[in-house]
């Protein structure tokens, strides 16, 4: 009788992991009350981020609120643009699948984006943030990847309030993008490297954007 074994077969081995994009969602509003709704398919034990940006006039900032079961990636920012004070904040979490809509902050006009990712095995790993900006044109953002050996997604996101286009964003290498309503303009990007990553560039495209931010996640 053979002996019993485990792990791969002889001439076969470990699958690689994968890391796939689950969906993003985006919300832009002149409201006092706004929410975004979690991108459609989300599920248990997908990772999501969430760019949480609010401005008031007046000279103060919004108040921070932080959503039940996320944690800070990186600090609050603060910024104005004349009498506009604007803050963002960026929120990190993996889904227990129960998740519908994020309020976060509110104030005079509000912008948001989540976006939602899923690992096919392993570990999602703390996201990494290159930089965040909260000032009027900001500069752009290097997000290094290029030494890292395991799968992971560059995400970039931009915001900025009036800006009557789509994409507000740039990635280089060029990424694939999901934009906001119109007017109130909010641009999320990824790129996806499940093996041989390279390091990344996140800019704006139209000058005097307010929020710019790069960063990446990966799984082990």
């Amino acid at each position: 009788m053979f002996p019993f074994r485990t792990g791969p077969l002889m001439g076969g081995g470990v699958s690689a992991e994968v890391l796939t994009f689950v969906g993003a969602s985006l919300a832009a509003a002149e409201t006092t009350v706004t929410s975004v709704s979690m991108p459609v398919g989300s599920a248990s034990g997908d990772i999501g981020l969430f760019f949480d940006m609010a401005l008031d006039i007046g000279g103060t900032a919004p108040s921070s609120v932080t959503p039940s079961g996320w944690t800070a990636l990186g600090s609050s920012l603060t910024g104005t643009d004349g009498a506009e004070t604007a803050r963002f904040n960026i929120w990190r979490r993996i889904l227990n699948g129960t998740e519908t809509t994020l309020a976060g902050m509110q104030g005079e006009e509000v912008m948001k984006g989540v976006i939602v990712l899923r690992k096919d095995q392993g570990t999602w790993d703390t996201p990494v943030l290159g930089a965040a900006r909260m000032e009027v044109d900001p500069s752009d953002i290097s997000v290094a990847v290029s030494a890292i050996t395991k799968p992971l997604v560059v995400i970039g996101f931009g915001a900025g309030f009036g800006f009557n286009v789509n994409n507000l964003l740039a990635m280089s290498p060029v990424g694939t993008y999901s934009d906001g309503p119109l007017n109130q303009s909010v641009t999320i990007g990824h790129i996806i490297y499940n093996t041989s990553p390279v390091n990344n560039t996140v800019s704006q495209t139209q000058g005097e954007l307010q929020a710019l931010a790069g960063l990446y996640v990966s799984a082990s």
